[in-house]
């Protein structure tokens, strides 16, 4: 998505970026990125020396589809020991070796951005496992690293509620099938016991009758409202929309409305452009996932006795992680895609809490052997999450 960013800057402006960072992508090169180069006009070509015949392939298709690479291939047979090193390397996004022609006399010098996309065709053909790294540091020299870092953490609702929204802006929580966001609001209302919460889930003619009921109390008194699952009443939406319009001036400074919902189409748009809208979904990767779980865990919970907790929260972090990268891979990873969310996760360290404490009984310490093992794996296995798993 930060990559579409770039090219839709770089296409509206020609220039921009951090520094020398901006200049438009040539559209030869734009063409190779999104469409692949045509392998088969060139399978007579010889093969590269050292490289196989598909990866060959790939590199003659390139030379062949952008101006600027046309020389690769020489490039490739006089520099094999540059070359070498480079398919070799862990990180080669970060050394790809310059094998494209320099502008002509009198051009412009190639910006940041432009040489970095350059790198990026190169990973594709050589190294296409890095390519998603590649692409990162492109997102790097056109908006500069502030915008990854800041993709990188999620927004804090504590934070969006306190100083970006008042009573007349809903909160919504919007999220990819099978993620629920709507535990963020319940965890916050756990960190503030004064605070009051009706919770509503929406999808039945009670339901409906219970949101406008608790939207009109909290309005006069300056509650918490959060409506569940709202796009599975998107008509329903625009009568919640007329009701906060009708309030107007008549709220209490208090009132927030939180809604959580699937991304979809008939949700209205002018209740969007009203709302602060949050998007949330399971990190990409076991790493990004681990890090965003531990992170959502206080301090102050990490830290409680016995120390051996900390140990077990990241054990069932791993679990999650696990377990929800491989839905990335349905129906190779899971038969099909289980909801596997941070509900779950939170039963799960719940579940480690009541046991762990248990088995410490007071101690700063517990013995590992005297962790009931085989309690927590059943738990884990046929409840918290294997009761999900219906094949």
């Amino acid at each position: 998505f930060a990559a579409l960013l770039c090219f839709a800057r770089l296409r509206g402006t020609g220039s921009g970026g951090e520094g020398d960072g901006g200049g438009a992508v040539a559209a030869d090169e734009m063409n190779l990125l999104l469409k692949g180069g045509d392998t088969y006009a060139v399978r007579a070509k010889p093969a590269v020396a050292g490289l196989s015949a598909e990866v060959s392939a790939r590199v003659h298709s390139a030379a062949a589809a952008v101006a600027a690479l046309r020389d690769w291939p020489a490039h490739l047979a006089a520099h094999r020991d540059t070359w070498h090193a480079f398919m070799a390397a862990a990180a080669p996004e970060a050394a790809v070796p310059e094998c494209w022609e320099a502008p002509p006399a009198g051009a412009a010098p190639l910006t940041a951005a432009q040489a970095a996309f350059r790198r990026v065709l190169v990973l594709q053909a050589l190294r296409p496992d890095r390519l998603v790294a590649g692409l990162g540091l492109f997102v790097d020299a056109v908006f500069g690293e502030g915008l990854r870092r800041a993709g990188a953490h999620e927004a804090e609702l504590g934070a969006v509620v306190e100083r970006q929204v008042g009573a007349a802006t809903p909160v919504l929580l919007c999220s990819v099938p099978g993620h629920d966001a709507s535990g963020r609001v319940d965890d916050l209302v756990a960190q503030r016991p004064a605070q009051k919460l009706a919770s509503i889930a929406i999808g039945s003619a009670e339901g409906f009758a219970d949101a406008e009921r608790a939207i009109a109390g909290a309005l006069k008194s300056g509650g918490w409202v959060l409506l569940k699952n709202v796009h599975l009443a998107p008509q329903w939406l625009v009568q919640v929309e007329k009701r906060l319009h009708s309030a107007a001036g008549n709220r209490h400074p208090d009132f927030r409305l939180f809604m959580s919902l699937e991304i979809h189409p008939k949700v209205p748009v002018s209740l969007l452009r009203m709302s602060r809208v949050l998007v949330f979904e399971p990190p990409p990767g076991l790493r990004a996932n681990l890090q965003h779980t531990l992170a959502m865990v206080p301090a102050k919970r990490m830290e409680q006795a016995p120390r051996e907790r900390a140990r077990l929260y990241l054990l069932t972090a791993w679990l999650h992680a696990v377990l929800q990268e491989r839905l990335r891979y349905a129906p190779l990873g899971w038969s099909k895609r289980y909801e596997f969310n941070e509900s779950d996760l939170r039963v799960a360290l719940d579940t480690v809490d009541v046991w762990v404490e248990q088995a410490a009984r007071g101690r700063a310490n517990v013995d590992p052997q005297a962790i009931p093992w085989q309690a927590l794996r059943t738990l884990m296995v046929e409840a918290v999450y294997g009761g999900k798993v219906d094949n």
